[in-house]
C-alpha cells in the first residue's frame, strides 16, 4: 500500500533513482513477492550460445493519490498479479509482462476503472494485459522473417468517466509537475566531448566539431540500422468501454470491441492492417428516448471497419509511383442524429479538461500534418493512392426523442478511389466518387427518394510549369431524381 502526495512525487522519484542506482541489495516489501526461478548460464564453445531466465511476480499494489490541501485520497488505484518474465538465449531475447486486473476508485468510493480479468487464473486469455517483446538474432536458423516483434493483447476495461474525478486527477498531475519543475536543480552545462578517436577535446570550437562529428556518425548508423531492421507489431483490444458522467449521472456510453492491428516494417516500406469489430454510442441522458443507440453496426456479425495501409520507400526498386496506399471498407452502420444529444456531447467534451485537451492537441497535429501533406501533394510528393468503400450507411432523423416519427436516409454504396498517370512531363491525378442506390424514406412508410445514383469524376495536374494555373476538370452525372 502506497500513500502518495503530489508534493512527494519528485522526491520519491529521486529516492528511487538513488536506491536503484546506488545499491545492490534487494529489498523485500510486504505487498510483493519476488520469485527468482534461477539464472542459468550454459556455455557452448562450438555454438557460442547461452541461456538466462528470470521471473518477477508482484501479487498486488495499491496507490492512493492525495493533494496537499486534502487529507482524503482523490483516487485509489489497485493492481493485482503483475507477472514479468525475461529470457535470453543465443537466438535472441523474450520479455513477457502480464497484469491480471486493475481497479481505480474515486474519493467517494465510486469505481472509476475496472477490468474483467480473472485474478485467480494464470491463463494469458484471462489477463487484463499481456505484452510480449522478442528480438531475434539475424543469423538464427529458425528466423521468422523479422528481427524484432511486439505483441500487445488488451482484454476488457470499463471506465466510469466522471468529470469531477477527472478534474481532480488533472489538478493532481499539474501540481505534481510544478513541484517537479521547481525541485529540479539546474543542469550541469559542462560537457565532456570526445573526438572520433575517443580522446577528450579541450576548446569549445573543437568540442563543437567533435560533437557534430559524433552526431553525424550516429545519424548515419541509425539510418543504416533502420534500413536493415525488420519489425512486426501486433495489438488487440477485446473491449474498451467508457461511460461519460456528469455529477454522477450518465451522459453517454462509448464502447469499442474486437480491435486488431498488425504492423510490419521492412527495408523498402511498411504495411499496417487491422479491423474494428464494432463501435457503439449510447444516449444515457434521456431514459425516455426511443433511439438509445445513436451509432452502431446494423449487422453485428461483421466488422465495422477493415483497412490496409502500405508505405513505400522512394529508393526502393518496387516503388509503384506513389508513396502510400490506403484500402478501407466500412460495413453498414446506423447513425441516429439528434441535435440535442450532439450539443450535449459537445458541451461535455468542451468542459471536461482531459478529453478537450487531448482532442485540441490532436486536432492541431492533424491540421498541421494535413497542411504539410497538401503542400507535398501539390508538388507531386508524398502521393497517396486511396480506395475507400462505405456500404449503405444509414442516417436516422427522429422528429423528437419520444416520437416514433422519423426519416431514414440510406446513403447507398459509396466508393472513393484515385489513380495517377504521367503524360510527357505532366503528372496527373484522376479521382472518382460513386454513390449507388441512395434512398430517402419516411420511417416504415413510403419513399421520398428512391434508387438515386451519383457519379463524380475528375482529374488535375499535380505539378505545373508555374506560368499557367493548375486546371481541375470535374464531371458530375446524376440518375433520374
Amino acid at each position: 500500500n502506497i500513500l502518495l502526495f503530489d508534493r512527494q512525487v519528485y522526491l520519491l522519484r529521486q529516492i528511487a533513482a538513488t536506491v536503484l542506482g546506488g545499491s545492490d541489495r534487494a529489498a523485500d516489501s510486504q505487498g510483493a513477492q519476488v520469485e527468482a526461478q534461477g539464472s542459468s548460464l550454459k556455455g557452448d564453445a562450438e555454438a557460442a550460445s547461452f541461456m538466462m531466465n528470470s521471473r518477477v511476480l508482484f501479487q498486488g499494489a495499491t496507490l492512493m493519490l492525495h493533494t496537499s490541501e486534502s487529507p482524503y485520497p482523490i483516487a485509489t488505484c489497485s493492481v493485482r498479479d503483475v507477472n514479468t518474465q525475461f529470457s535470453v538465449t543465443g537466438k535472441g531475447t523474450d520479455v513477457v509482462l502480464q497484469i491480471a486486473s486493475l481497479e481505480m476508485m474515486d474519493g467517494k468510493g465510486r469505481t472509476f476503472a475496472s477490468s474483467m480479468g480473472n485474478t485467480s487464473s494464470a491463463d494469458a486469455e484471462q489477463q487484463l494485459v499481456v505484452l510480449k517483446h522478442r528480438t531475434v538474432a539475424p543469423d538464427s536458423k529458425d528466423h521468422p522473417g523479422y528481427d524484432s516483434s511486439w505483441d500487445l493483447d488488451f482484454r476488457s476495461l470499463v471506465l466510469n468517466w466522471n468529470d469531477k474525478t477527472i478534474a481532480l486527477l488533472v489538478e493532481f498531475g499539474e501540481e505534481a509537475l510544478r513541484n517537479k519543475e521547481g525541485g529540479e536543480a539546474a543542469p550541469n552545462t559542462s560537457q565532456h566531448v570526445v573526438n572520433s578517436e575517443g580522446k577528450p577535446v579541450s576548446s569549445s570550437r573543437e568540442g563543437d566539431k567533435a560533437g557534430a562529428e559524433v552526431a553525424n556518425k550516429s545519424a548515419e548508423n541509425a539510418v543504416a540500422l533502420k534500413a536493415k531492421l525488420k519489425m512486426q507489431v501486433t495489438a488487440s483490444i477485446q473491449l474498451l468501454s467508457a461511460v461519460l458522467m456528469r455529477d454522477g449521472d450518465g451522459v453517454a456510453k462509448l464502447e469499442m470491441s474486437a480491435l486488431t492491428c498488425k504492423y510490419e516494417l521492412g527495408a523498402h516500406g511498411s504495411k499496417t492492417t487491422g479491423k474494428l469489430g464494432n463501435f457503439v454510442v449510447e444516449d444515457l441522458s434521456r431514459p425516455d428516448t426511443l433511439f438509445q443507440e445513436k451509432l452502431g453496426l446494423r449487422d453485428t456479425s461483421r466488422s465495422v471497419v477493415e483497412f490496409e495501409l502500405s508505405t513505400y520507400s522512394a529508393s526502393g526498386a518496387e516503388h509503384p509511383g506513389y508513396d502510400s496506399m490506403l484500402v478501407l471498407e466500412m460495413s453498414s452502420t446506423r447513425l441516429v442524429y439528434m441535435k440535442r444529444f450532439v450539443d450535449e456531447l459537445r458541451a461535455y467534451i468542451a468542459a471536461e479538461p482531459l478529453i478537450s485537451g487531448i482532442m485540441g492537441k490532436t486536432a492541431s497535429a492533424v491540421a498541421e500534418s494535413a497542411k504539410k501533406a497538401a503542400g507535398h501533394h501539390r508538388r507531386g510528393q508524398g502521393l497517396a493512392k486511396v480506395r475507400c468503400k462505405l456500404v449503405n450507411p444509414l442516417v436516422v432523423l427522429p422528429v423528437e426523442d419520444s416520437s416514433e416519427e422519423h426519416l431514414v436516409a440510406d446513403l447507398g454504396e459509396i466508393l472513393l478511389e484515385n489513380r495517377f498517370s504521367t503524360e510527357g512531363e505532366k503528372r496527373i491525378e484522376h479521382f472518382e466518387v460513386g454513390v449507388k442506390a441512395m434512398n430517402l424514406q419516411e420511417g416504415g412508410k413510403s419513399y421520398l427518394m428512391e434508387a438515386v445514383d451519383l457519379q463524380l469524376t475528375g482529374n488535375r495536374l499535380l505539378v505545373s510549369d508555374g506560368a499557367s494555373r493548375k486546371p481541375l476538370d470535374v464531371e458530375l452525372q446524376i440518375s433520374d431524381l
